[in-house]
């Protein structure tokens, strides 16, 4: 019998974990410590001070730190990892999901440390954010999708799919007459993109935007003109107990993104609802959702016209599949299994 871990779980700083709105990655890392707890292993999680875990929980900051410090200011987050290290001989192995910055003091102990990143990985190799991969090519890295690790493939251990909790997100047959959108304000989540095709096919659009911070010009003058509109309610960032209403409501769920998305827990979650998904072929999308069977994958040069298109055929997908896909490859329990074979392989 494999013995129980004491497992140390460093999250981002930026939200409580769970999130009260927007925050994919707390809501992930939420959920694998909740289910290492429930299977017995020993978890601290450091996080912030106002988090909700089952685990034991170390703070270095009261409060999140989004809108108070730059995202690029690593301060808070150093200050977090540091914290964890600090404590390296308390446990089995440390799981950090603070990006690169953990790099440097995981090479100081001799605790092991695996790395899930759930961001952009950098593509220009003379970048410094590059250059900084290259230093420490003995660090254990998981991706969460196969797409996301296609420019650093050296030094990948696995790949884990984020997993959703499907008692949350449940699943509903009801099908309503709305295209439904979320995600953080900027060009590259396909905001305007969604408001487009809602105006062309006059169906009606749930927008809802979080984090306008740094987007302040791009929201004011590419999407506010295009949300004077009936057909377009702006619900704002919403809590996951009213995402979850919106998603099981939805004709489907738009994800026109333009940048590689490492996963797109959005997918997930509507699939799980039972509400397919229409998104262009850029990251992880070919990886999530199952072209003509859980939504459509559209080329983004297609661009609207090629959204507008898919949604005309929408009732060719059948909701339970969408249920039945994500019960298949994107649950909480499949998730904490394969990080329990790799946190067992690597101690």
């Amino acid at each position: 019998m494999l013995k129980k871990l004491r497992i140390a779980q460093i999250a981002p700083i930026w939200n409580s974990i769970p999130p009260k709105q927007y925050g994919g990655i707390e809501r992930v890392v939420y959920q694998l410590t909740k289910e290492l707890v429930r299977r017995g292993h020993e978890v601290t999680l450091f996080a912030t001070k106002d988090s909700k875990t089952s685990a034991k929980l170390v703070s270095v900051v009261p409060a999140p730190m989004s809108g108070k410090i730059p995202w690029s200011n690593p301060a808070y987050t150093l200050f977090n990892i540091a914290k964890a290290y600090k404590m390296a001989g308390d446990f089995d192995i440390i799981h950090s999901h603070a990006d690169f910055w953990a790099f440097p003091l995981a090479t100081l102990v001799s605790t092991p440390t695996v790395h899930t990143l759930h961001n952009r990985l950098p593509v220009d190799k003379e970048s410094s954010d590059y250059q900084f991969y290259l230093r420490y090519p003995d660090q254990k890295l998981i991706s969460i999708s196969n797409n996301q690790r296609q420019h650093l493939p050296w030094n990948f251990v696995a790949t884990v799919y984020n997993g959703v909790d499907t008692n949350k997100f449940s699943f509903s047959s009801k099908k309503g007459n709305y295209l439904y959108w979320t995600g953080r304000i900027n060009y590259l989540k396909g905001a305007k993109d969604a408001l487009l095709v809602a105006k062309k096919l006059g169906l009606p659009l749930i927008f809802a935007g979080a984090h306008k911070e740094g987007n302040i010009k791009f929201y004011e003058e590419e999407l506010q003109p295009l949300m004077n509109d009936p057909l377009i309610t702006d619900v704002g960032s919403l809590t996951a107990e009213k995402e979850h209403y919106y998603y099981q409501n939805a004709l489907c769920t738009l994800v026109p993104i333009h940048w590689e998305e490492p996963f797109g827990l959005v997918m997930a979650e509507s699939m799980a609802s039972g509400t397919p998904v229409i998104a262009y072929d850029r990251g992880s999308v070919p990886e999530i959702v199952v072209n003509g069977k859980t939504g459509f994958i559209v080329k983004e040069e297609a661009g609207v016209n090629g959204l507008a298109a898919a949604i005309k055929k929408i009732d060719q997908i059948k909701r339970e599949e969408c249920r039945k896909y994500v019960e298949e490859h994107f649950t909480i329990s499949k998730m904490v299994d394969r990080y329990l074979d790799i946190y067992y392989k690597n101690i």
